[in-house]
């Protein structure tokens, strides 16, 4: 008797936590299974994320909202040609809430890649009040700073020195000598931390 009363409870536990799951993408719209890749994003779970944006991308070619969030998990992923890929066709497909984080995850990439002046392109077309909507913690500040590092390796000293003065308005440095270049370099540096 135990044993039955058992299995009738496996069973109906088994059925409440699996047939009552809404979370099957199957009965989801293509805006809902983004969402559910920004939700996995932003959770770290950067594999999940790559699911559901390229599920969604699969019902929905047009949705630039996942091109934008597959650009940013791929970049996550180390997969940086693949993350381009995918903020390129989210610029193509874009309104205006979504350009300014899509040229920010690119200048990322294109500053990871040593792709200085690509950085500085991309990095440009960026609104000065933007925040990234799914981590707040990277905002135009990070912009500005990748602005810097990108010139500075340009040999654009005075560019990169303007970007820093943004960063600390009290910062000074005579980037005519060498000395001044390094100690621009070095603000670069304690900057990123």
């Amino acid at each position: 008797m135990k044993k039955i009363i058992l299995v009738i409870i496996v069973i109906s536990l088994h059925c409440i936590f699996s047939c009552s799951d809404t979370t099957k993408t199957d009965e989801k719209t293509a805006g809902e299974i983004t969402q559910l890749g920004w939700t996995s994003f932003s959770n770290s779970k950067y594999e999940d994320a790559k699911y559901y944006f390229q599920k969604a991308i699969g019902m929905d070619n047009s949705l630039a909202d996942a091109y934008n969030g597959l650009g940013w998990t791929m970049a996550k992923l180390d997969s940086i040609n693949v993350s381009i890929d995918n903020f390129l066709i989210c610029l193509e497909k874009a309104n205006a809430n979504i350009i300014s984080e899509a040229n920010a995850g690119i200048s990322f990439d294109y500053n990871v890649q040593n792709e200085h002046q690509k950085c500085i392109d991309y990095a440009e077309n960026i609104d000065s009040e933007w925040i990234f909507s799914h981590n707040t913690n990277i905002d135009y500040n990070d912009i500005t700073l990748l602005m810097a590092i990108s010139y500075y390796a340009l040999g654009h000293f005075a560019e990169s020195l303007a970007k820093v003065q943004i960063l600390d308005a009290d910062f000074d440095a005579d980037i005519t000598i060498p000395q001044g270049r390094a100690e621009l370099a070095q603000k670069i540096e304690e900057l990123k931390k």
